[in-house]
């Protein structure tokens, strides 16, 4: 527990001094929760998948950066209000359009950086491929939003996008960084997708606690079928202290 912890300052201090400009803390002007379930969630779970094959290297320490980047600046663009009307009104402009999207961009160009800090080239076309799917997910969500045809299925695919696919790619690469043998990564792959897709639902779509609980006990069944041991059945104590915070939150 001690190694985790210290592996999770690791990845702040990664957060941290991005998010440093010349004129303060870039976290100041954001209008987002950053409690500590928000913060350590995503990047804990990239580091748990990494232990179960005990190899928490620099680069997973890295990826567990890239994935809060990637849930930061996703949730930081949700800000942003589609309303010309706003044009007139230069204090809601500039909270909720222009820093968004600036914010956004920015932290999105970090996810590239810190790809290269950590010598993971390879995996730029995959970067660059989930984040185009987040843009999709932006662009179907103002479409239905503004034609009012918001149904469960859109909604579904916009969790997919923005959650499920991310969460999933990066426990996959944790594992393939790890040196988990080829057939546990369709695993890590299918876990990471359940659980993205649980907390994302929890998140942006309160009142689907049965959605949730299904996802979760399908992450949790991808789990059993993982190597044994201490590391485990720590990441199953984690995901069960999620379901306690995140079930309870969307019902």
């Amino acid at each position: 527990m001690l190694s985790f912890n210290k592996e999770l300052e690791h990845v702040q201090s990664i957060l941290s001094k991005a998010f440093k400009t010349r004129a303060g803390s870039l976290l100041d002007l954001m209008r987002l929760d950053f409690s500590p379930v928000n913060n350590h969630t995503r990047p804990g779970l990239i580091l748990l998948a990494a232990n179960l094959y005990n190899n928490v290297s620099r680069q997973v320490v890295y990826l567990a950066a890239i994935l809060q980047f990637i849930h930061t600046a996703s949730q930081i663009h949700k800000i942003v209000l589609e309303n010309d009307g706003l044009m007139e009104k230069i204090d809601y402009f500039r909270d909720y359009c222009q820093l968004p999207v600036l914010i956004g961009d920015y932290l999105y160009s970090q996810i590239f950086v810190n790809l290269c800090d950590a010598g993971l080239f390879n995996y730029l076309r995959t970067f660059a491929e989930l984040i185009g799917q987040i843009n999709e997910k932006c662009i179907l969500k103002i479409k239905t939003d503004q034609e009012g045809t918001q149904s469960a299925d859109s909604n579904m695919t916009v969790i997919e996008k923005e959650s499920g696919r991310v969460i999933a790619a990066c426990c996959r690469i944790s594992g393939e960084l790890a040196g988990a043998p080829e057939e546990d990564l369709d695993l890590l792959e299918s876990f990471g997708f359940n659980l993205g897709m649980a907390l994302g639902l929890a998140e942006d779509m309160p009142g689907n606690s049965e959605a949730v609980k299904d996802f979760f006990k399908d992450a949790l069944n991808c789990l059993e079928l993982l190597p044994q041991g201490e590391s485990r059945n720590l990441l199953k104590q984690f995901i069960g202290s999620l379901q306690e915070e995140y079930v309870s939150y969307a019902k």
